[in-house]
């Protein structure tokens, strides 16, 4: 990864940086014909070798120049195409702006539904990190995705369009996760620029007039104060971690489409009446307050909310009809995380949050990743192993300390993931997790269970039963100290075991019943 911040990289946990100069020419020829041509040099392109070399040149040794160039004419085998480039009159623009001509050009030949999309990405501040999946659906609640071809929705275009700005270089793969994207922060400087009259990122640093704000459709901010204006249809803060509240004119924002307030970790409360805004599309955080703020039943106001939500302070809802009126199962949340406090006292009410769970069901054609965190029931309610859940990839069960049985996950067809956490009540995981299906997690590929501190036993063997696990290719047994006995068929998938802070014997015992090709065992 390349970049101008050594703070990003640091964020990303790189140790040794190396401190790069502009590419010799040489290197920078390489590089460019990779992109443009597929191989290394123009050996087998002759007739282009020249127009390359030109090319390069006005590239300056910049990496990010040469690959989004590269990329641009990496379908392009004419002369004429490469002599377009060549002789742009956009390389010799007047750069007051400080951007990179090579980029303003791979811009430029961007078709206009792909320049929208692309300068809507100037809301995000420098260094964000990109779900795809999330800004595809953005895109969707601003209504830029209507697509001509009847036969594709539109999540597919969306998906379409944004492999295209990653193949071009307008995104990168994030690092450390091949889930998430960053853009470079020249190409982020690049959107800030053609962003026009209608995208505004309020960084800390900006000024601006009341007066001024009229002609912003969509705006983010990257500071700690809060703006308002009527006509906003997208409004991002993220990041404010010293955001405490919201003003209650935000209540006369009923245009607005998108709210993102992740990362505020000191903002306690919404205020009531946010469900009147029924223009919402996407709400990535809800914090539950009754009788002073945000209600639960709310939600039934928000009939267009989808996306990814995270609904905290659930042990304050006080009745668990008003769970239901918020009709999570009629909405198309794709990643939904349900959170109550982490506190376990006497105040808390194990069968008024079994009942609260069992009414927030999600719609399960929709429904890809969930989180049930700091639950205080002793049960799981059956919905969340249920099959008809066929989208549903992760599962995540944290701090639930009072359960005592878990449900049956093997019942998701497409689970991949599944991380049981902090389960102190649970002693013996046996069949019931795989719900008795003979092809109980047939998509599972990987497995944790971490500070599970009254865990004994771990078996999913039974006489007559077909194996399960099949595609697991990574076991995690974490901070299990008093587990002793674990069970298991044959994993033939398996490529790596880590057993961590668990009983005597339970990596022996692993060993001994499993037949394992792993390429790391720790």
């Amino acid at each position: 990864m390349t970049t101008r911040k050594e703070e990003l990289l640091k964020n990303l946990h790189f140790g040794h940086l190396d401190s790069l100069k502009s590419l010799s020419h040489e290197d920078a020829l390489s590089l460019f014909a990779l992109h443009a041509l597929g191989v290394e040099n123009f050996n087998s392109h002759t007739t282009l070798k020249s127009h390359g070399e030109g090319i390069v040149k006005k590239c300056a040794g910049l990496p990010l120049a040469l690959k989004a160039i590269g990329r641009l004419l990496g379908t392009r085998t004419n002369v004429e195409d490469w002599e377009d480039v060549l002789n742009s009159e956009i390389w010799n623009l007047e750069n007051s702006d400080k951007i990179v001509p090579a980029l303003r050009l791979s811009y430029h030949d961007l078709s206009a539904d792909l320049k929208q999309l692309f300068a809507y990405c100037s809301l995000f501040p420098k260094d964000y990190l990109f779900d795809k999946e999330e800004l595809v659906l953005l895109w969707m609640a601003e209504g830029f995705l209507s697509p001509s071809n009847a036969t594709k929705s539109p999540e597919r275009l969306g998906h379409d369009y944004f492999e295209i700005l990653l193949s071009r270089s307008f995104f990168q793969h994030a690092p450390n996760d091949e889930s998430l994207f960053i853009m470079h922060d020249l190409m982020n400087d690049l959107a800030m620029l053609v962003a026009g009259e209608f995208f505004l990122r309020f960084d800390n640093h900006m000024m601006i007039s009341t007066e001024d704000l009229a002609k912003y459709r969509h705006m983010s901010f990257s500071r700690e104060e809060y703006v308002g204006y009527h006509k906003f249809k997208t409004l991002i803060v993220f990041g404010c971690e010293r955001l405490t509240k919201l003003p209650e004119s935000f209540l006369k924002l009923k245009r607005l489409r998108h709210f993102d307030i992740r990362n505020t970790p000191l903002l306690e409360k919404l205020p009531f009446g946010i469900g009147e805004l029924e223009s919402l599309q996407t709400l990535t955080k809800i914090i539950i307050e009754e009788g002073v703020g945000f209600a639960i039943n709310e939600l039934k106001g928000l009939t267009n909310l989808y996306g990814e939500v995270s609904i905290e302070g659930l042990h304050k809802v006080q009745c668990a009809k008003h769970a239901q009126e918020g009709n999570l199962s009629l909405k198309k949340i794709t990643g939904l995380e349900l959170q109550w406090v982490d506190v376990f006292d006497g105040s808390r009410m194990d069968t008024l949050e079994e009942e609260v769970l069992n009414e927030l069901k999600p719609n399960s054609d929709t429904l890809k990743t969930l989180s049930v965190v700091s639950y205080g029931g002793t049960q799981i309610s059956n919905w969340v192993g249920d099959r008809s859940f066929h989208e549903l990839v992760k599962v995540s069960i944290r701090g639930c300390k009072k359960c005592t049985s878990l449900p049956p996950f093997g019942l998701l067809p497409s689970l991949k993931r599944l991380q049981i956490q902090g389960m102190d009540e649970v002693k013996i995981i046996g069949l019931e997790l795989t719900g008795n299906d003979v092809n109980a997690f047939r998509s599972l590929e990987v497995l944790t269970f971490e500070d599970m501190s009254g865990l004994e036993g771990w078996s999913t063997i039974n006489e007559g039963s077909a194996a399960v696990f099949t595609c697991l290719k990574e076991l995690y047994v974490k901070k299990c100290p008093q587990l002793i006995n674990v069970s298991l068929q044959a994993l033939p998938s398996l490529k790596v075991l880590e057993i961590d802070s668990c009983g005597d014997g339970v990596l022996t015992s692993l060993v001994q019943g499993l037949h394992m090709r792993c390429g790391e065992v720790l």
